[in-house]
């Protein structure tokens, strides 16, 4: 799903949650708002945790020696961090249940 389907389904929801009709301006807003505070946390080492949905959290990844293929020659690979998600036993059970 694209940002386009993902806004005009957000908008969607907000209708049948009783919300008041936002213009695709405002959902685009809100939905930015959401990822701005998410990269604001995640930047300052924060975990954050959705309930019913899941975890994003800072994954710290070890330097180690990779290979490159084409020559065999040994290489450094740097220590990196990385953004992990950890879903939530609800959307797993959701994610699982082929009734939905």
């Amino acid at each position: 799903m694209y940002r386009r389907e993902f806004t005009d389904r957000y908008m969607e929801q907000l209708a049948e949650m009783g919300f008041p009709a936002a213009s695709q301006a405002e959902a685009k807003r809100s939905i930015k708002a959401f990822i701005n505070t998410v990269e604001y946390g995640l930047i300052n080492k924060e975990t954050i945790s959705l309930n019913g949905f899941g975890k994003f959290e800072i994954r710290h990844r070890k330097a180690k020696i990779g290979r490159n293929l084409q020559t065999d020659e040994q290489i450094q690979i740097p220590a990196s961090d990385t953004v992990g998600f950890k879903p939530s036993k609800l959307l797993r059970d959701k994610l699982n249940d082929t009734d939905i």
